[in-house]
């Protein structure tokens, strides 16, 4: 594969726009699970007010990479780089590392919850237990759907490269 500098960048900025949407979404996830516990009105609507701009951004990103791309590196985008990597082959690379980075701060995350719950179970403060058994549920479902959505990403990023080829082109590009 022969390329430049400027593709580089908004693969770069493309992965960044998914990492965005995707951090985001988890978020999402963990709330909508956690609706069981009556989460009150303000905090979806100003959970909402945070991720709706923000997946904007993301969408935006992943559309327009170019813009950002052409303010990072004006006079340099025109660099060629040779790798026996295609492109298809970069993009899966990519994603691969985009879903094993969620699993391990997933898995960071996770030890981190399971060390404050041991301890937080020390204390006996009935009103404040309430309150921290509520967040701490939040989080874990938080840090549990980023493990399981990250090895999905990673497992799955061949299958979601064919996709996007094929949404964007119309064929399939075999993948070894």
């Amino acid at each position: 594969m022969r390329t430049s500098l400027f593709s580089i960048l908004c693969i770069a900025i493309r992965l960044g726009a998914v990492f965005l949407a995707f951090g985001m979404l988890v978020h999402v996830v963990a709330l909508v699970l956690s609706w069981y516990q009556q989460v009150p009105g303000e905090r979806v609507v100003s959970t909402l007010a945070v991720v709706i701009p923000t997946l904007l951004i993301a969408f935006l990103l992943w559309l327009y990479p170019g813009v950002l791309a052409r303010a990072a590196a004006a006079r340099s985008t025109e660099q060629i780089f040779e790798t026996p990597l295609s492109a298809s082959h970069v993009q899966w690379i990519a994603f691969s590392l985009l879903g094993m980075y969620f699993v391990m701060t997933g898995l960071i995350g996770l030890s981190w919850y399971a060390l404050n719950h041991v301890l937080m179970s020390s204390f006996n403060d009935a009103a404040a237990d309430e309150m921290l058994r509520r967040q701490m549920i939040n989080d874990l479902l938080c840090w549990v759907v980023q493990i399981a959505a990250g090895l999905s990403l990673a497992m799955g990023a061949k299958g979601l490269v064919g996709l996007l080829h094929r949404l964007r082109y119309g064929n399939d590009e075999p993948l070894p």
